[in-house]
């Protein structure tokens, strides 16, 4: 099944499989993004949880915590 364009998956492993390099999964450690290389996830969390909203946007920092 393929993941959902903004998808939270927990894994068991301390790193994200894929990687930044292919943007299959990214760890929300709060990293900044460019917004022209991840422009569909920018239209769908915009600037909610940092970055300029011009050139980046910074994905949730999730490290030591859950998402519920």
């Amino acid at each position: 099944m393929d993941p959902f364009i903004g998808e939270i998956q927990a894994f068991a492993f301390p790193f994200a499989s894929g990687g930044f390099q292919n943007g299959d999964w990214l760890p929300c450690s709060g990293q900044l993004l460019p917004i022209q290389q991840f422009s569909a996830l920018y239209a769908l969390i915009g600037t909610n949880f940092g970055g300029n909203g011009t050139t980046n946007f910074q994905l949730p920092n999730l490290n030591g915590t859950i998402a519920i």
